[in-house]
């Protein structure tokens, strides 16, 4: 059969028949596991291939280790927050991919260009050996063996100077301007981050990022994790009590991301008690959270990239 995703037939197939429903569980050996739905696949059958979704998917299987799930809601979701990436941000998602799949310092991964271009968001198998080659000639990749018939060499593995690059780039940088937001997206809760957590983050020099869809716990999205490890900080507001909120937070601590938690006044006895030890800002409207957010942002962190001095001269 054909990936629904990037049409590659060789190495795909089910992994179980419909059941309950009009839902399949598809193995591609370029997308990795999912499962679709009859609505997902209708949506995709009339545009082609869908290289930027397989990449998707491909980041989503070695990072979660568990099939994404395509249904006609999620698929639009997913494909709005479709990211862009320039050259060099492509080497280092190739670099971050290819180190994740190592078992070890040393391991060797044999590379199948038409099969393996995702890991670099590549085009083209061409693409993709432009990028190996990139990360060759820096020396963060060691070759062994002759190259193909497309100039990528059958097999790589990690130099150590290609493991200090990928542990590098997984810490966030001190200039990181983006700020990850991580809330309930109700309606209710809209207003408070346009009209709070927005304003008060833009007025001291960083610029924020949401996601407007949920993160469940069964499930591990690749471009929120991506979008976290770019951020100098996050702000986790737990009034909702969303598990999403908590994991992001969770995720972002994990890597010594500093997290800024805040939660509505009468909500505060609802925090969960594993992070009840850290302080919340505990606000009452939207104009209470952004004086006190953007109070704390300036004393722990002060101005951000976009400001050189506090008059934003």
């Amino acid at each position: 059969m054909k990936c629904y995703i990037c049409g590659l037939e060789e190495g795909t197939n089910l992994l179980e028949e419909p059941v309950g429903g009009d839902k399949e569980l598809v193995h591609c050996r370029r997308c990795g596991d999912y499962e679709i739905s009859g609505t997902a696949k209708a949506q995709l059958a009339h545009t082609g291939q869908h290289l930027d979704l397989s990449a998707y998917l491909r980041d989503w299987n070695i990072v979660g280790g568990r099939p994404a799930i395509l249904d006609s809601n999620s698929l639009a979701k997913i494909c709005q927050n479709l990211p862009k990436y320039s050259v060099s941000e492509k080497q280092s998602y190739l670099l971050a991919s290819l180190a994740a799949i190592s078992k070890y310092p040393g391991d060797h991964i044999r590379l199948e260009p038409e099969v393996d271009m995702v890991l670099a968001w590549a085009k083209s198998s061409q693409e993709f050996g432009y990028y190996v080659d990139a990360l060759i000639g820096r020396g963060l990749l060691t070759p062994i063996g002759s190259k193909t018939y497309d100039g990528t060499p059958p097999i790589v593995f990690l130099s150590p100077a290609g493991w200090e690059a990928f542990e590098k780039n997984s810490t966030v940088p001190e200039k990181s301007a983006q700020v990850f937001v991580a809330m309930s997206f109700s309606g209710l809760m809209l207003p408070v981050f346009a009209e709070a957590i927005k304003p008060a983050i833009e007025s001291i020099g960083y610029r924020p990022y949401r996601v407007d869809h949920d993160l469940h716990l069964d499930r591990i999205d690749a471009k929120i994790i991506a979008e976290i490890r770019k951020s100098r900080f996050i702000v986790a507001d737990v009034t909702e009590q969303k598990a999403g909120v908590y994991f992001e937070a969770g995720y972002a601590h994990g890597l010594d991301i500093p997290v800024i938690w805040s939660v509505r006044s009468d909500e505060l006895d609802r925090v969960h008690f594993d992070t009840r030890q850290f302080y919340h800002i505990v606000w009452e409207n939207p104009a209470d959270l952004s004086e006190k957010l953007r109070n704390f942002i300036d004393g722990f962190f002060g101005y951000g990239p976009k400001y050189k001095t506090r008059d934003g001269a």
